[in-house]
């Protein structure tokens, strides 16, 4: 909370940026139209109902992201790190092999499997993930829609 404002840091400890709800725009969601990005708001409590960074996970579907990923516990930046590079590592395997096969993954499967992995690894912030969006979300590789 800054000044009465609450505020997602983005970047490393101090940088300055800072991105307030109201300053949130399309912009900063999507590259174009057709874009529907996977958002990942890890940390803290993102995604709790009725506390006032949950409004985010709001803001950014608002702007256009097909889906955010945050947490409803507090959760610590060295216990989210883990869990994001298991995502993005997952998601890029889920594309991959789809495309190889011939088929399409959805968010829901990826999730499943990313949750799987985390506590079978010990890193029970997989516990804290939700997703808000469809499950049935298809995931493409880059340059195509899901």
């Amino acid at each position: 909370l800054e000044q009465d404002m609450t505020a997602l840091e983005i970047g490393p400890d101090d940088n300055g940026s800072r991105c307030v709800r109201l300053g949130l725009v399309r912009e900063y969601v999507k590259r174009d139209d057709d874009a529907r990005p996977v958002v990942l708001l890890l940390g803290c409590d993102t995604a709790v109902l009725g506390e006032d960074t949950q409004t985010f996970v709001a803001r950014f579907r608002d702007e256009g992201a097909a889906v955010v990923i945050g947490t409803v516990s507090p959760v610590l930046g060295e216990n989210a790190a883990p869990v994001a590079v298991e995502l993005v590592r997952t998601l890029s395997e889920m594309v991959d092999a789809a495309h190889r096969d011939g088929r399409v993954a959805t968010l829901g499967e990826t999730m499943l499997r990313v949750r799987r992995s985390l506590v079978a690894g010990g890193h029970l912030t997989a516990l804290c993930l939700t997703a808000v969006g469809d499950a049935d979300w298809q995931l493409a590789p880059s340059g195509r829609e899901g």
